[in-house]
């Protein structure tokens, strides 16, 4: 989030506006709407730096306050994922349509394609229970038990 830049005032008003019951639903898109509409008329030049993010950054933002707590991320488990890092993850899942019940083939899979290109983040997934990697699979892809 520091990428973007945001005053702490800007950040503030963001923040209000984007707690995760109001737009863990959301598109990119409805998201991006929701936030001009609402700024224009009490933050005009902060809505004009949201009209103007490109879609990494826009998609930065929109992680970054969309999200909603997980089992994945929940305090004291220390697996929390940055909005960039659950990116790279869904475009790695994206291939594999396998139900949640396969999803511990793919976990060994993953962290070896991880690793050259993203250390780090393999080692989170690596570090993983099986039951927190389903749970982050199932977020990542929006599958479920069952359901490719």
């Amino acid at each position: 989030m520091s990428y973007l830049r945001f005053t702490p005032e800007d950040y503030q008003a963001l923040r209000t506006l984007c707690s995760p019951h109001r737009t863990h639903a959301l598109r990119l898109p409805a998201f991006q709407r929701l936030l001009l509409s609402r700024l224009s008329a009490t933050r005009p030049s902060l809505a004009e730096r949201v009209a103007g993010l490109n879609g990494r950054q826009l998609g930065i933002l929109f992680d970054h306050f969309s999200q909603p707590v997980s089992a994945a991320t929940a305090p004291g488990e220390g697996h929390a994922f940055s909005g960039e890092e659950l990116r790279v993850l869904a475009e790695a899942c994206e291939p594999f349509v396998s139900p949640v019940r396969f999803v511990r083939y793919l976990r060994v899979a993953l962290v070896a394609h991880l690793r050259d290109l993203f250390p780090d983040l393999a080692g989170k997934v690596a570090r993983l229970s099986e039951r927190q990697f389903e749970r982050l699979y199932e977020r990542v892809t929006g599958r479920s038990n069952g359901s490719p």
